[in-house]
């Protein structure tokens, strides 16, 4: 067997498809000088659109609403949205009233 075969043999599919909506990985850098810490900064920049694939590997991200082109990432740099899960636990549930989705607060 080839190496690059040994190397590929549990490689994963890319999980992402052209349309999806991602995070971008944000790498903030502190600044003294600026009272600017790192610490404090959002980890993730987003949601963008992926528009093409340039790479097996490597994306064009534009911005949902205005559908410009925002930057290319490579994949390692990027996490899905998911939509967000309501948990019982946080004592949060889900109810229609006059036709709209609401939350209702249950004390536990």
């Amino acid at each position: 067997m080839p190496s690059w075969q040994k190397y590929n043999r549990n490689r994963a599919p890319a999980p992402f498809k052209v349309g999806d909506l991602v995070y971008y990985r944000n790498y903030p850098v502190s600044h003294a000088g600026h009272n600017v810490t790192v610490k404090l900064f959002h980890r993730w920049k987003g949601t963008f659109r992926i528009d093409k694939f340039l790479t097996p590997v490597t994306v064009r991200l534009v911005d949902p609403t205005t559908s410009k082109l925002v930057t290319r990432a490579h994949m390692s740099l990027l996490k899905p949205d998911r939509p967000a899960r309501i948990s019982l636990s946080m004592g949060l549930i889900p109810r229609t009233v006059m036709g709209n989705q609401v939350l209702i607060a249950v004390r536990l």
